[in-house]
């Protein structure tokens, strides 16, 4: 009696096989090709030194046309700022920064401070006047 419920035809078991091969060759698509795809699409990161020329590259690609000159902190205005390439937002936060610290020199520092972080193209330009 169970002989029967474990009898199969000839066209049965084919059909079963090539299930079973579909299956594993699913299986073996998914871990085998699938991966190497995956290790082929991953980017690795940038060096620091590489990721401060891109990103100067890409500053100059932007098609800004600022001039990158001697310049007092202290005494310029947004329009300064402005030709300097630094954006909006900086200047505004550059320029609250100094009506807050009401001091030169601590502005000086907080100042090269922040273009330390954001844009170290400033630094060599930076005039301090004594």
């Amino acid at each position: 009696m169970w002989k029967d419920f474990l009898y199969f035809t000839k066209n049965e078991r084919i059909g079963t096989l090539v299930l079973i091969g579909l299956i594993a060759a699913a299986m073996i698509v998914r871990m085998v090709i699938i991966p190497y795809i995956e290790s082929k699409n991953t980017a690795q990161p940038l060096p620091p030194e590489y990721a401060k020329q891109v990103a100067a590259l890409a500053k100059n690609m932007e098609g800004s046309n600022h001039q990158l000159k001697k310049f007092n902190p202290c005494q310029s205005d947004s329009s300064d700022f402005s030709k300097l390439g630094i954006k909006e937002k900086d200047i505004k936060y550059l320029i609250d920064l100094r009506h807050q610290t009401g001091n030169d020199e601590t502005y000086i520092e907080l100042f090269i401070e922040w273009a330390s972080e954001n844009d170290p193209e400033l630094l060599p330009y930076i005039k301090i006047e004594e």
